[in-house]
């Protein structure tokens, strides 16, 4: 009797659904962003970059962790676990304005491909507002896999921007 019940636990557990995805929150994204200043950069991101983007700030500087930098390299869909940060300042001297991340979440946000979406204190310390944000997954939408610029970021200069 006890083969037969093994065996059925065998067979109806492999028709069992998965391990379900865990709770992705604030405090599990201010973990993973310790360090995130030692990342490298998404492939043409390197340094201060200028950008006209007013959402983010004149200028921009990129980090992404290393699945997410394996992912762009590849110029695949970034994985569960993906993680972005733009770090954006008011002036090259680099005078902080904004901290944001976008971490890919496995079953968060299919419509918006799993992106969970942060707006951080300048230090990057505190989660201002953070998981299913509509005004980033809008301006996102239209770009493959949620990723603006994805191929580096555009020449921009001063006078592009008036």
């Amino acid at each position: 009797m006890t083969l037969r019940l093994a065996a059925f636990a065998l067979v109806f557990g492999a028709c069992a659904p998965g391990p379900t995805v865990g709770v992705f929150d604030d405090e599990a994204l201010l973990a993973e962003l310790e360090g995130y200043t030692t990342w490298g950069s998404p492939p043409g991101w390197e340094g201060l970059r200028y950008a006209c983007d007013a959402d983010h700030g004149p200028f921009v500087r990129l980090y992404a962790n290393p699945l997410a930098i394996r992912g762009l390299e590849l110029g695949s869909s970034l994985p569960d676990g993906a993680l972005l940060v733009s770090a954006s300042f008011q002036d090259p001297e680099g005078t902080p304005k904004l901290l944001t991340a976008m971490r890919k979440v496995r079953g968060f946000a299919p419509e918006d491909d799993d992106w969970y979406w942060s707006q951080l204190d300048e230090a990057g310390t505190r989660v201002a507002v953070g998981g299913d944000i509509p005004a980033c997954a809008a301006c996102h939408a239209a770009s493959d896999g949620h990723l603006r610029h994805r191929d580096g970021p555009p020449a921009w200069s001063p006078a592009d921007c008036d």
